[in-house]
């Protein structure tokens, strides 16, 4: 099994309590970052992150993770693996049509191959 990861979690004063409750649950750390001050503060945030080339887990500021979601992104062997999640008006991915950022993890080779990516 590869190494736990921490959690990215960006947010704006809408930061839900149960964001981070969900992730401390799951037995996991969390760093939160600030992106409020610009329009594009977390596009920037992301992009400097994937500049680094480790493994970035996001958890979105409104995003409350199942138990094991963060242990199956550890599980995962793929580059890319996201947990859709609940909207007001239906599930994410099928609401946008695309794999939301919402509470993601992608892995180093990915970053490696698409260095520009963001």
């Amino acid at each position: 099994m590869i190494a736990p990861s921490s959690v990215l979690i960006p947010h704006t004063s809408a930061l839900r309590w149960e964001t981070m409750a969900s992730v401390e649950s799951a037995g996991r750390s969390f760093e939160l970052v600030d992106v409020s001050s610009g329009d594009e503060h977390y596009w920037r945030l992301l992009r400097d992150r994937w500049a680094t080339g480790v493994d970035l887990t996001v958890v979105e500021q409104d995003v409350v993770v199942p138990a094991d979601t963060i242990d199956r992104f550890d599980a995962c062997e793929s580059e890319w693996c996201f947990h859709s999640y609940r909207l007001w008006w239906g599930d994410a991915a099928d609401v946008y049509g695309i794999i939301p950022l919402g509470c993601v993890r992608f892995r180093a080779p990915l970053m490696a191959a698409h260095p520009d990516l963001f």
